[in-house]
């Protein structure tokens, strides 16, 4: 069997560079060969900057640090690269556009996902860029998916066109918003 080599552009939020990659692992184990672990290159982005200038309205930083860090997986040896972040998602289409490695999209895994189960209602729980870009989250709408997205108390956001917000309650803490999004039918990426 040839080894294969995904390369994880992480380092946007530790946290959940760190929760895809045990996520990774855990789905290895059931799918993967016994007793084995997958290689995995894991390229941990200074990204503050970037994501400082997004904030700002200006992704090409962005798209620069993607593409690079990109480019240094699959000159590693990553035949697969993907980005452990919703949010430089933003940048995905452009990057993957001329990337020298496939590259898979979180986002069109989470919509063929929920699909595959059969959920209808596809919500999405992010920082500000996220929610606010489209994401294609307009048109999964348009094609007939519920898509709510859900906004965390004094969070000031315009959704995309067509996507309707919830806000969430003051009085719902940090747990009883992951009881209640886990409870429903619906897909939660952040």
């Amino acid at each position: 069997m040839v080894e294969r080599t995904v390369g994880i552009v992480g380092g946007v939020g530790p946290e959940s560079t760190a929760d895809y990659y045990r996520r990774f692992i855990d789905r290895w184990r059931v799918r993967g060969p016994a007793d084995t672990y997958p290689a995995v290159l894991l390229n941990s982005l200074n990204s503050r900057a970037a994501l400082g200038a997004m904030l700002n309205g200006d992704i090409e930083p962005t798209v620069t640090l993607f593409s690079r860090a990109v480019d240094q997986l699959a000159a590693g040896g990553a035949g697969l690269a993907m980005v452990a972040s919703v949010m430089m998602h933003m940048a995905y289409s452009r990057v993957a556009a001329t990337a020298p490695i496939p590259m898979l999209s979180i986002l069109d895994a989470l919509v063929d996902g929920a699909k595959a189960r059969g959920l209808g209602r596809l919500g999405v729980l992010g920082a500000r860029p996220t929610v606010e870009g489209d994401l294609g989250l307009s048109g999964q709408s348009a094609a007939g998916d519920l898509v709510t997205l859900a906004l965390l108390p004094g969070a000031a956001v315009t959704p995309p066109p067509g996507i309707p917000a919830r806000r969430v309650p003051d009085e719902l803490s940090w747990e009883g918003l992951l009881e209640e999004i886990f409870e429903a039918d619906q897909v939660i990426a952040w």
